[in-house]
């Protein structure tokens, strides 16, 4: 994709294991509003490139790739971990694999300069929302990006897009050890709209013009153009 390919806005993507060896079934819609509602949530104090840690209430548990997990850590700079934290700001493949990982807009994102982070926990799921997070720039922050990542304890997960301003970025699942050896691209607007039936709905559903890469070791990435930072004496830099 070029720097201005990003087509992430007003779309959703639920994945839901399927006991196949990519582990997950892929479906797309087309998004309005969160499908979980953020407020009531709990706000988390996040600086630029920082996380804090959650731990989930009543025994509850999230799975990635069949993992369960009671604990999560959330990222300033548009990610889940678990096992431990991570304030990576680098959107590039190494560094989404190297741990068990969600990644909604894996960008060089700060929360310093506006915006609000938070997460709920529901009966059957987590949510965790960024609503109008800027991305960095020189002057602490530019533009505006609304993603939600929903875990569903029944090993569900769900990503919906609304407003993003980022024109690159990096979103979609890592069960950790590394960046695979190889991965298959396909265009997701090929794949299957959601069934109410089988996946949990959104309020509308419509094409997606997204592209998602299925990599070896039954792992799930949606690919976008990667913008690095590099820090270097008494500047900052940025590169395409």
């Amino acid at each position: 994709f070029s720097s201005v390919d990003n087509d992430l806005d007003n779309q959703t993507v639920t994945l839901a294991p399927d006991g196949s060896e990519a582990f997950y079934r892929a479906c797309r819609g087309s998004a309005t509003t969160f499908p979980t509602d953020p407020s009531g949530g709990t706000v988390l104090s996040l600086t630029d490139d920082s996380y804090v840690p959650v731990t989930l209430s009543g025994g509850a548990q999230v799975l990635l790739y069949g993992v369960g997990y009671s604990s999560l850590y959330v990222g300033s700079n548009g990610y889940i971990t678990f096992t431990q934290g991570d304030a990576g700001r680098l959107e590039s493949p190494p560094d989404h694999f190297r741990m068990p990982r969600i990644s909604g807009l894996f960008d060089d994102l700060n929360a310093s300069a506006g915006g609000t982070i938070s997460w709920k926990q529901l009966e059957d799921r987590v949510a965790v929302t960024y609503e109008t997070v800027p991305e960095w720039d020189y002057s602490g922050g530019i533009g505006s990006n609304s993603f939600q990542i929903e875990m569903f304890f029944d090993g569900t997960i769900r990503m919906t897009w609304l407003g993003i301003d980022a024109r690159d970025g990096l979103a979609g699942l890592s069960g950790g050890g590394g960046k695979p050896a190889g991965f298959l691209e396909s265009d997701l607007s090929g794949y299957e709209l959601c069934e109410q039936s089988t996946i949990p709905a959104v309020s509308s559903w419509g094409l997606a013009a997204l592209t998602l890469l299925l990599l070896a070791a039954g792992t799930v990435i949606l690919r976008r153009n990667v913008t690095n930072r590099a820090t270097t004496t008494g500047a900052t830099a940025r590169e395409a």
